[in-house]
């Protein structure tokens, strides 16, 4: 007993010590995640009663430099004075990119007074009405947004925040977001009723698993996990699991670990207390494909293959998150949605991975199990992965470049 919890605790230190050394990047490369109001970032806040709408955007000024030519005295600072010179220019630029679908009536925002926030940089504060009077609001309402940033800067995200709602009693929410606008994710429903907690659980697992199942990248990881579960290394040389209980321990300790350490980063980002951009997450996503599967072929890395697994999985919470942002987490039901959203997620990878390890159980013996299963896949997964990566990787430098 003494020698695997020697192990067991080896593994688990060097895990905790990925996940600080990882979360330690993901706020110094994004340190505005974890601060309200910075640049690169917009917020439409909305205030909603039974029968109105209205809001307000709020957007650095130091941003609208970059969309708009407001600039006159060639200090390359967007000064409120400046600002009024290009005042209507703003209002009905960001009116025919932001609308709502209430009722099935495409609505859009009536811009009626101006305010600045003096911090630095300064913001403008554009409030609004929508248009609407087909009497009381309905439960949900379709909100499109197309980013204005799309070209000088693809990572600037706008969050919607539901300030108030009279139907749930909310109050005063300047905190937790309902929808992030991103370049490509530009339309999103909100749902206005406040559901209860285990409807936003139930509802959440469901998306858990439809966006698992969708998401190819991360099957072909769990895959390049799966095919060297039903073996173990003895003497430097793969060799098959020598019982059921083996090769099913293995696979469940690749599994929790895989599923504890995207779960922290989903769940963070998910709170906005730690973010990447979603480009360069999804590309070094497909890099932990490619060590993955590198790692079946060459026997590299073996044994600090748990902790690899766990800092590959506090990336890949980083990309499940990317697709839990324009869902709509209801402020006051945050926790439950993301619980089931994780749950969904486990699901998804429980239908994903059960299959293929019985499969590849019965088969471990097969003189050709190790050339052409493991290696042979895991060199098929390798080449596509690598593709992935530069096809990622060539178009964010691309859009940076503006190429």
């Amino acid at each position: 007993m003494g020698q695997p919890f020697q192990k067991v605790c080896e593994s688990l230190s060097a895990c905790i010590k990925i996940t600080v050394f990882v979360l330690l990047i993901a706020i110094g490369v994004a340190p505005h995640a974890t601060h309200a109001h910075q640049t690169g970032e917009s917020y439409i806040y909305l205030n909603v009663a039974e029968t109105t709408l209205s809001g307000r955007y709020e957007v650095p000024l130091q941003d609208l430099q970059l969309v708009f030519d407001g600039d006159l005295d060639g200090d390359g600072i967007l000064s409120q004075q400046e600002y009024a010179v290009i005042d209507d220019e703003v209002r009905m630029h960001f009116a025919e990119r932001f609308s709502f679908d209430i009722g099935g009536v495409n609505s859009k925002p009536h811009f009626t007074s101006v305010d600045f926030f003096d911090i630095t940089p300064d913001w403008v504060l554009l409030s609004f009405d929508v248009d609407w009077s087909g009497g009381q609001i309905p439960e949900e309402i379709g909100i499109s947004h197309r980013s204005s940033w799309q070209d000088v800067d693809p990572n600037h995200r706008v969050l919607v925040l539901i300030e108030s709602n009279e139907r749930t009693g909310l109050k005063n929410n300047e905190a937790q977001h309902s929808i992030i606008f991103t370049t490509g994710a530009e339309s999103a429903v909100l749902d206005l009723t406040g559901a209860t907690p285990f409807e936003a659980f139930s509802k959440f697992v469901g998306h858990g698993i439809h966006h698992l199942i969708i998401g190819f990248d991360h099957i072909a990881f769990i895959l390049a996990l799966v095919l060297p579960s039903v073996l173990v290394v003895i003497g430097g040389k793969w060799a098959p699991a020598p019982d059921f209980r083996t090769a099913l321990w293995s696979i469940i300790k690749i599994a929790t670990t895989f599923t504890i350490a995207h779960s922290i980063t989903l769940t963070l980002a998910a709170l906005d207390m730690v973010r990447l951009p979603s480009t360069p997450v999804e590309a070094f996503i497909a890099l932990s494909i490619v060590a993955a599967a590198l790692s079946n072929i060459f026997l590299i890395g073996r044994k600090w293959v748990y902790p690899l697994i766990f800092s590959m999985g506090l990336l890949h919470g980083l990309g499940f998150a990317n697709v839990l942002a324009p869902l709509a987490l209801e402020p006051l039901n945050t926790l439950p949605s993301l619980l089931g959203f994780n749950i969904g997620v486990e699901l998804g990878q429980i239908a994903i991975l059960l299959p293929p390890f019985l499969l590849l159980f019965t088969i471990r013996e097969w003189s050709g199990y190790q050339t052409v299963v493991l290696k042979g896949g895991s060199a098929i997964l390798t080449v596509v992965a690598v593709y992935w990566f530069a096809e990622r990787a060539v178009g964010s430098i691309v859009r940076i470049l503006g190429l």
